[in-house]
């Protein structure tokens, strides 16, 4: 809290706290009148707690009178002027810009009182009330919150968080969750600071934030507050956390401590880690440490996400059925990076370990792997790629690699050049020119036809691209 909010509330909640020590003094040595501004903030906050109503008054007649009046000291003027006569700070306020500031700082002495004014006498300024209330005085707020008008709750709510916490966290909390079905940002993570425990059991619970108001997930940003605040409940709590995706997040928040920290006891944790899934994004988590710092160690635990039968770039989940099961597959956020990262480091080499593992290939494997890997270097620099394609030896290999020059160069619009790659395949040189030559016709369809009659192909084969190509132009 800064300074200008402490002595606001220690002139709202604690008005008389300062009498004596000094005021006076001050007031008789120093022309009250010629304070200006926010430099003169906390002289004038002295001041007033010991000045009359009248003062208070003959300084509010000065101080209306500048051009760029402070919204500060016009708030600091009512938060005093209602402690003492209400009544005339009102009145004297009305019909001005400051007028909203009046009946929010009556609020702040007596919350009952002015909203009931407001509600019978002045409902437009009900809202200003609602606010000064969830400011200044939550618990009340919380026990009287059918009270307030419905329009007006939503700035008693604002009003309420714009301090963080209310006073009390877990009582603010359960106040938004059940009137809002929200949950405030710093009202959580002020319970997470003051009571880390009361946050985990809070967070433990079941509870439906999706059409938050607030836009924050306590679940995603819990660990990540916890980890900030108190390291050491982290590791207390992940030791005797159920097993769900909440312990599975504060471990990886323990993991990355370990790494900074340790980085070889990392490692070796990442390495003996038995779940496949979370050794892969451990080792890519420190890799990615690695890859600048010492390149060959990150391609060394690479060489670990490489295994056969190993999916590195995929996570599947497997759903059972009585009788049958099915997987469904996703990109794992930390591995993909990792291998990005690699790809820019050293492409070959990351090609040379996803072709490896083509002898292995399965449905959504170590191919769709390998072509994901060609696609993003041939993106990147197809002559590069184009290369290395030309070196490989292994017919699987080639194949595979050479299909993605084909697929970038039809992308590229350079139809000619994909069409004499697609005919150095041997596997999928007829998926390849099956699905270029249509494309390549819708293009230019002479041109095709002048490929075709002298592309080194099986007369057989010709024959049949072109009764393709000539039921594709019969097509409406």
């Amino acid at each position: 809290m800064n300074l200008l909010s402490l002595l606001r509330i220690v002139a709202c909640c604690a008005a008389g706290l300062l009498a004596g020590i000094g005021a006076k003094h001050l007031a008789a040595h120093v022309t009250v009148l010629s304070l200006d501004g926010k430099n003169d903030y906390g002289r004038l906050a002295l001041w007033m707690i010991d000045a009359s109503e009248a003062d208070i008054a003959a300084y509010w007649q000065r101080f209306r009178q500048r051009k760029d009046p402070d919204n500060d000291i016009a708030d600091l003027i009512f938060i005093n002027w209602t402690r003492l006569d209400s009544r005339a700070a009102i009145a004297a306020a009305t019909g001005t810009d400051n007028e909203q500031k009046a009946w929010w700082a009556w609020a702040c002495h007596a919350p009952q009182a002015a909203l009931a004014a407001a509600i019978f006498g002045k409902p437009d300024r009900v809202k200003n009330v609602a606010w000064g209330i969830g400011e200044f005085h939550p618990d009340w707020l919380r026990a009287h919150f059918d009270e307030i008008p419905q329009d007006a709750r939503q700035m008693a709510i604002t009003g309420l968080t714009k301090r963080g916490d209310g006073g009390d966290p877990l009582a603010t909390l359960n106040f938004l969750k059940r009137h809002l079905g929200g949950v405030h940002t710093e009202v959580f993570k002020s319970l997470v600071i003051k009571d880390p425990l009361a946050a985990y059991d809070w967070v433990r619970k079941d509870r439906d934030v999706s059409n938050n108001p607030f836009n924050f997930d306590p679940k995603a940003d819990f660990v990540k507050m916890l980890n900030e605040t108190h390291p050491e409940v982290l590791e207390s709590l992940a030791k005797q956390a159920p097993s769900g995706a909440l312990k599975r997040e504060m471990e990886a928040a323990l993991f990355e401590n370990l790494l900074r920290s340790d980085p070889e006891a990392a490692i070796e944790q990442a390495k003996t880690t038995e779940s496949p899934i979370v050794a892969a994004q451990r080792l890519a988590a420190a890799g990615l440490s690695l890859i600048h710092s010492d390149p060959d160690r990150a391609f060394a635990l690479a060489e670990n996400l490489f295994l056969p039968n190993k999916n590195p770039l995929l996570i599947g989940t497997k759903i059972e059925f009585p009788s049958s099961y099915s997987t469904t597959w996703s990109k794992d956020k930390e591995v993909s990076q990792f291998i990005d990262a690699l790809i820019v480091e050293d492409p070959a080499r990351v090609m040379a370990m996803a072709a490896a593992n083509l002898p292995y290939d399965r449905p959504y494997g170590a191919s769709y792997h390998f072509n994901a890997l060609a696609a993003n270097w041939a993106g990147r620099d197809l002559p590069a790629y184009a290369e290395w394609v030309h070196q490989q030896s292994d017919p699987a290999v080639y194949d595979k690699a050479a299909g993605n020059v084909v697929s970038e160069l039809k992308e590229l619009g350079n139809y000619v050049d994909a069409a004499e790659w697609a005919l150095t395949l041997d596997q999928s040189r007829a998926d390849q020119l099956g699905n270029l030559l249509p494309v390549w016709q819708s293009q230019d369809p002479a041109e095709v036809q002048r490929w075709l009659e002298s592309a080194k192909l099986p007369e057989m084969e010709k024959q049949q691209y072109k009764q393709q190509l000539k039921a594709k132009l019969k097509t409406p």
